[in-house]
């Protein structure tokens, strides 16, 4: 998925069992369940549940992968 944020905007995933979730920061900053990523940055997890993607001060780019 494409995840465009504008500055403060939350957007959430829900990551089903026995999946993979990455995301890849292009631009801006956000944080990824409390963790801060800059450019260039990845986050990942192998944990079903609920995610919560919050963009910085300045619009976020980044790209959400739910992987099998």
């Amino acid at each position: 998925y494409r995840v465009q944020l504008s500055p403060g905007e939350t957007v959430s995933h829900r990551l089903a069992e026995n999946r993979g979730l990455w995301l890849q920061v292009i631009g801006g900053s956000v944080s990824l369940n409390g963790i801060d990523l800059a450019p260039g940055d990845a986050g990942s997890s192998e944990e079903g549940g609920d995610y919560e993607i919050v963009a910085g001060d300045s619009p976020a780019d980044a790209l959400l992968f739910d992987l099998k």
